[in-house]
Order: structure tokens, then sequence, then C-alpha cells
């Protein structure tokens, strides 16, 4: 754990909830998500978004 990540770690958690802090592997999930989504099916729904730059 990194200096910035125990200085922060605030922690909540209910029956139903968990609250923490992020992780890099948050990350990488949803970019993974980002990158792989399906085209739109409906007219409110972006679908894909191409030639995006996320960095």
């Amino acid at each position: 754990m990194s200096k910035i990540e125990s200085t922060f770690d605030i922690r909540s958690e209910t029956e139903r909830l968990f609250i923490r802090p992020l992780r890099q592997a948050d990350f990488t999930n949803w970019l993974n998500a980002f990158k792989s989504r399906i085209p739109s099916f409906h007219r409110h729904d972006k679908g894909q978004i191409k030639g995006h730059s996320l960095y």
C-alpha cells in the first residue's frame, strides 16, 4: 500500500454496500469495460465511442 492510499484509507460498510478508496485494478476493469462497449440500442445510449482517447 502506498503512502497516499494509507493516508486516505477511509472505509464504510453496511449490509448491502462497501465503500473503499479506488485501486489501480478498478481503473483497469473500467477501461476494459469502456473499450468493449457494444453498439447503441436506444437513442439515449451513446454506445461505442470511436476515436476517444483516454490518455
